[in-house]
C-alpha cells in the first residue's frame, strides 16, 4: 500500500511540474495537461521497469546491506571480508582489524551510527601498537573532518564508498544472505497520533516564520490573493499549535 501511496503522490508532483513549465511555453491547456501526463506515465514505466530487473536479480541495496552488516555485528563481518583477501594478502586477524599485504590496516567500522572521533581514536591506538600508518577505513557514514582529525594524528586513511564495498563483494560472490522476513500486521496510523504531529507546539515557530514570510511577499508581488491565501494555511496552523493538545 505504502508504495502505491508514493507512487500516486510521484506521479502528481512531476504532473504539477512538467505541466506549469509547459504551460509557461505552450499557453494551452490542454496541451500542457498531455505533456504532464505522457510525462507522469512514461516515468511510472521506467521505475516500474527498473525496479521490477532489480526485483529479479535479488540483489542487496547499499542500505540493505550495510544494515545487514551492521546486524551481524564486527567480528562476523570482519570475517566476510577477511575471507575475500587472497591468502598470501591477509594477516593478523584480530576483529574489527585486519592487515591487508603486510602495510595496511584494515578497520570494518561497519555500524547503525556514523563513524565518530572515538572510531578514530581507537583506530590511532591500534596503529600505534602495530606500528602503522596507512589505513582502510571500512564504514557507512565517516565525516571529511574525520578523514582530517585521522590525518593530523599522522594517519593516511582510505574510505571506499558504500557502492565500492558491494561492488567489491559481489565480485568475489560475497554479499550476505538476508535472513527470511517474517509477515507482520502493523499497527494503523490514528488520526489523533497524525494531528499530535502536525499541532505540535514546537512546530508553531516554524509555521509562523513560513506564515509571515509568505505574507510579505503578498505585499510586494502582484499575485496578493494567491500569497494571502496560502500565508493564511501555517498561520492558522501556528495558532491551532497553541489550542491543541496531546
Amino acid at each position: 500500500m505504502r508504495k502505491v501511496v508514493d507512487a500516486i503522490f510521484f506521479s502528481v508532483l512531476l504532473f504539477l511540474l512538467i505541466f506549469c513549465w509547459s504551460l509557461y511555453f505552450t499557453r494551452n491547456l490542454w496541451i500542457s495537461a498531455g505533456i504532464g501526463a505522457f510525462a507522469a506515465v512514461l516515468a511510472n514505466l521506467l521505475w516500474f521497469g527498473i525496479s521490477q530487473r532489480f526485483s529479479k536479480t535479488g540483489s542487496l541495496s547499499r542500505t540493505e546491506l550495510f544494515r545487514l552488516l551492521s546486524v551481524m555485528g564486527p567480528e562476523e563481518s570482519t570475517a566476510l571480508l577477511f575471507s575475500t583477501l587472497p591468502v598470501e594478502d591477509r594477516s593478523d586477524f584480530s576483529p574489527p582489524f585486519f592487515v591487508y599485504k603486510g602495510d595496511t590496516l584494515v578497520f570494518n567500522n561497519i555500524k547503525f551510527s556514523p563513524t565518530s572521533e572515538e572510531d578514530i581514536a581507537r583506530l590511532y591506538r591500534a596503529c600505534k601498537a602495530k606500528n602503522f600508518s596507512k589505513v582502510l577505513l571500512i564504514a557507512g557514514r565517516t565525516d571529511r573532518k574525520l578523514l582530517a582529525f585521522a590525518a593530523s594524528l599522522g594517519l593516511s586513511v582510505r574510505c571506499p564508498t558504500p557502492i565500492t564495498i558491494k561492488r567489491y563483494l559481489q565480485q568475489h560472490n560475497a554479499l550476505p544472505e538476508p535472513p527470511s522476513p517474517l509477515k507482520i500486521k502493523l499497527p494503523k496510523y490514528k488520526i489523533k497520533d497524525l494531528l499530535s504531529v502536525v499541532f505540535d507546539r514546537q512546530k508553531a515557530k516554524y509555521y509562523i516564520f513560513t506564515g509571515v514570510l509568505l505574507l510579505l511577499m503578498s505585499l510586494i508581488t502582484p499575485l496578493r490573493l494567491y500569497y494571502l491565501i496560502f500565508a493564511s494555511v501555517p498561520m492558522a496552523l501556528a495558532i491551532l499549535s497553541f489550542f491543541v493538545r496531546d
